[in-house]
C-alpha cells in the first residue's frame, strides 16, 4: 500500500491518483473526509434531481417526433415517429388515452407519462 507524505493512501499494484478528487477520496484526514461526504452528497442530490430538471411537458399535438421521445420515458425515436404519424392520419389528440391507441404505445406508457402529456397547451392530467 502506497502512503504519500499528505497521508493519502492507494490500493496495492496502482499508481497514486492524482489530483484534488483522489487525495481527498483516500485521505484519512478528518478535514478531507467532510469534503468527501460533501462531494458524495452533492453528486447523489444531483443525480436523483437530474430527471425533474430535463423532463419538460410536450405537447402531443404540435411536437416533432424528437421533441416526444426526447419528453417521454419509454418513448423512442421509432415509437415518437408512430405518434407524429397517427396524428397526421387522424388529426389531433383530443384525450391522452387515446395515445394508447397509436401503435406500440401501451396504457402503462401513457400512465407512466400522464403528466409530461400535454393536448394543445392544456396539461393532459386536467382533461
Amino acid at each position: 500500500m502506497y502512503v504519500d507524505p499528505e497521508g493519502s493512501i492507494a490500493f496495492p499494484d496502482r499508481e497514486p491518483l492524482q489530483g484534488l478528487i483522489g487525495k481527498i477520496w483516500l485521505t484519512k484526514n478528518k478535514k478531507d473526509f467532510a469534503m468527501r461526504k460533501l462531494i458524495t452528497a452533492l453528486i447523489l442530490s444531483a443525480s436523483l434531481l437530474s430527471p425533474f430538471v430535463y423532463a419538460a411537458p410536450v405537447d402531443i399535438n404540435s411536437a416533432s417526433a424528437e421533441q416526444i421521445a426526447a419528453a417521454l420515458k419509454g418513448v423512442g425515436p421509432a415509437k415518437a415517429k408512430a405518434i407524429v404519424d397517427y396524428r397526421e392520419q387522424f388529426g389531433p389528440f383530443t384525450s391522452v388515452e387515446q395515445l394508447a391507441e397509436v401503435k406500440g404505445i401501451g396504457l402503462a406508457t401513457v400512465e407512466k407519462n400522464r403528466d409530461q402529456i400535454l393536448l394543445e397547451g392544456g396539461a393532459a392530467s386536467e382533461q
